[in-house]
């Protein structure tokens, strides 16, 4: 990357969350810091001791400013506490920041409805390390079922796996 291209991507990238690079180097490589872009990510809620619901998954995509959108399937997870807040979960919306060494958290929030009826909402805090190449990422996640009111029905946590979405260049003799 030449050094026009880094000095912009970290002026942008300080602009974005200022305080957190403020302590790094302008000098230290960006390998393994960069979150932005599109992801899958796989997660499993425990919802208590040996009951964990079935694995979900979701595209993610991490915006350079700071926010970021999760779409999956559209039903909400079959945990019955869960389900009498709604059946259908909307694709969710959030924050995320760098916090250290190719430490990121994110908080994201989706409603819950049941025909069209918003019933409740789930957060979910993650929290997630890159791999040095920065193709993957594991984590640990935070889920809370609310109602309307804000108060917490069901909540659990989950291990968290992501894996960039990455253009891939197909060769003229794979056509």
């Amino acid at each position: 990357m030449s050094i026009k291209k880094t000095a912009l991507a970290l002026a942008m990238t300080a602009g974005a969350i200022g305080v957190t690079l403020d302590a790094q180097p302008v000098s230290r490589p960006s390998i393994g810091q960069r979150l932005e872009g599109p992801w899958i990510v796989s997660f499993s809620v425990d919802i208590a001791p040996g009951v964990t619901a079935p694995p979900q998954f979701t595209l993610s995509t991490f915006g350079p400013g700071g926010e970021t959108m999760s779409i999956g399937p559209s039903q909400a997870p079959p945990i019955p506490p869960v389900l009498t807040l709604g059946k259908e979960a909307t694709s969710a919306v959030g924050e995320w920041l760098r916090i250290g060494d190719r430490q990121f958290v994110y908080t994201i929030v989706n409603l819950l409805s049941t025909n069209g009826a918003v019933g409740g909402t789930q957060t979910t805090r993650v929290t997630l390390t890159l791999s040095e190449a920065g193709d993957t990422f594991i984590g640990m996640a935070r889920a809370e079922f609310a109602d309307l009111d804000g108060k917490v029905v069901v909540a659990g946590t989950a291990a968290v796996k992501g894996t960039r979405i990455a253009v891939e260049v197909i060769s003229p003799a794979a056509q």
